[in-house]
């Protein structure tokens, strides 16, 4: 019987090749992720906060619509913007059109703490775009919305293959 190590060890060069692609996005993630934590707590944000704040500046006003263009789930959204309202950043609004739904808008303490975030991450960008060569993050742009792409193609592929 093989060990899942020795398994590994069988695995085709592209299988490899996309592992060591996987591990590279995931830890890239989690270092953004956890740089925006730190940035963002002399604002009292997180990374998750600034992206609801985003969303919700941005016109996303339903938590649903939120949590598709986020990629978090549901509750996790509205566990962000019952926070966010809780702390004066956002408020609840009706929806003129589902009376079943409610909608998210940004306070004037929430946009104000929003453009906050916004201008100190102008600094930040800056700071570690002194160390990234510019052609080098829009190659890398381009790629990962090209592999997007892709994965989510497959996704469809799947999801038809199983029905």
């Amino acid at each position: 019987m093989l060990s899942i190590c020795q398994s590994w060890d069988m695995a085709s060069s592209s299988a490899e090749l996309f592992r060591r692609f996987t591990r590279s996005v995931f830890g890239a993630q989690a270092a953004l992720l956890k740089h925006g934590d730190v940035a963002n707590a002399q604002f009292g944000q997180s990374s998750a906060r600034w992206r609801v704040l985003h969303q919700i500046s941005a016109g996303q006003s339903s938590v649903a619509d939120i949590a598709r263009s986020t990629g978090y789930s549901r509750q996790g959204v509205q566990r962000l913007a019952d926070a966010l309202v809780g702390e004066g950043s956002a408020r609840y609004t009706a929806d003129e059109t589902d009376r079943r739904k409610q909608r998210l808008e940004l306070t004037e303490a929430g946009a104000s703490t929003f453009d906050r975030l916004e201008a100190h991450f102008d600094g930040w960008a800056e700071r570690l775009l002194a160390h990234i060569p510019e052609a080098d993050l829009v190659a890398v742009s381009k790629a990962l919305e090209h592999i997007t792409y892709v994965v989510a193609a497959d996704i469809d592929y799947m999801k038809r293959k199983e029905t």
